[in-house]
């Protein structure tokens, strides 16, 4: 029978988890009563009115946020998953290396950016300038904060193409050739394609280079925490089923398919809801690397956070309150729908 003074203490560690989520839902509805106010006075549907219709910022500021999701989601949990691939084998100076690619999670978001800045500096003080510039290709330079402060970068196609088309093949040619090295040739497949990815993007036009640029300091650390839990999924298969596979003459993309991938499932999970959520409240990197306006006035990497940073700024919190409403919404659509079909996937397994 439980006594009078473990039901007090069972009640008393409750306390804090409640005052949490009291703060939370009060944050939410004060939040929503002010999207429907101006100056402090209710308007109506003004603010959405005006959103959807009258404002030249919002919806370039939506498709730069879904693309981040869309990115994040994709590119560092993609990273992560081959890191942590290569690392479950065993290899030499597994240790060192797993200290190296998992220092950025350590670091703040505005410190990160303040990194790749110093990266993106132009002429010959930028890392990626100067690189250029000793290989000879001082041409590719860009006088700018390269991809940054710039709508686009002038840098030729068939250059940029050469490179993942070249470890595209690479890693075919090895994959079909040592079959017992597939895993190198796997992170060359994946190199490539990645690089693929952003260059159509820029050359069609749909995203501009500053937002491909910042992206790519946002996988730093993204791709980092997905490593360290698709490390510790992979740990946690029994080395039964791995041996079993092995016996039965499954080779490693087999087995990995098979095996490891199912294993990891839950993981795939937690980090497609958290890239999500971190995606559409993106705001430390962005202003750090490409200000408050969003890239040099021309809002090329523009996010909703940002933009309502800037509404706060000027003073207009009604406003600002609406963008804020209509990005917790948006990121709330592709988790429930997420949610709802691995639970009828579930359902029918």
């Amino acid at each position: 029978m439980v006594s009078l003074t473990e039901k007090k203490t069972a009640y008393l560690f409750l306390v804090l988890p409640l005052v949490c989520v009291g703060f939370i839902l009060f944050t939410i509805g004060y939040l929503v009563v002010s999207s429907f106010t101006s100056g402090g006075t209710f308007v109506g549907f003004q603010n959405f009115t005006r959103l959807f219709t009258d404002d030249p910022y919002f919806w370039p500021a939506l498709w730069h946020n879904i693309f981040w999701m869309i990115w994040a989601v994709v590119v560092p949990i993609g990273i992560g998953l081959v890191f942590a691939i290569l690392l479950s084998r065993n290899i030499r100076g597994e240790r060192i290396f797993k200290g190296v690619v998992y220092f950025p999670a350590l670091l703040a978001g505005a410190t990160i950016g303040v990194i790749w800045n110093w990266f993106y500096l132009p002429e010959d003080y930028g890392v990626l300038n100067s690189i250029l510039g000793k290989l000879g290709l001082s041409s590719l330079a860009n006088p700018n904060k390269l991809w940054i402060n710039v709508p686009s970068s002038p840098v030729p196609f068939l250059w940029l193409v050469t490179i993942p088309i070249l470890m595209i093949s690479i890693g075919l040619m090895v994959l079909s050739f040592r079959p017992k090295i597939s895993k190198f040739s796997f992170v060359g497949i994946c190199v490539g394609l990645g690089a693929v990815f952003p260059l159509v993007l820029h050359f069609t036009g749909m995203v501009s280079t500053s937002l491909i640029s910042i992206l790519l300091a946002s996988s730093w650390a993204g791709s980092a925490i997905s490593m360290v839990m698709f490390l510790a999924g992979m740990q946690s298969i029994p080395r039964s089923q791995l041996e079993a596979a092995k016996m039965d003459g499954a080779s490693e993309a087999q087995t990995l398919r098979h095996v490891i991938l199912p294993a990891l499932k839950p993981i795939f999970i937690i980090l497609i809801i958290l890239s999500a959520i971190s995606s559409m409240k993106a705001f430390d990197i962005v202003y750090t690397l490409a200000g408050a306006e969003g890239g040099a006035g021309h809002h090329a990497a523009d996010v909703l956070a940002l933009y309502t940073y800037r509404e706060l700024k000027v003073g207009d919190y009604g406003y600002a309150s609406t963008i804020g409403l209509v990005g917790i919404l948006v990121t709330m659509i592709p988790v429930i729908i997420y949610l709802m079909w691995i639970r009828r996937r579930e359902a029918e397994e």
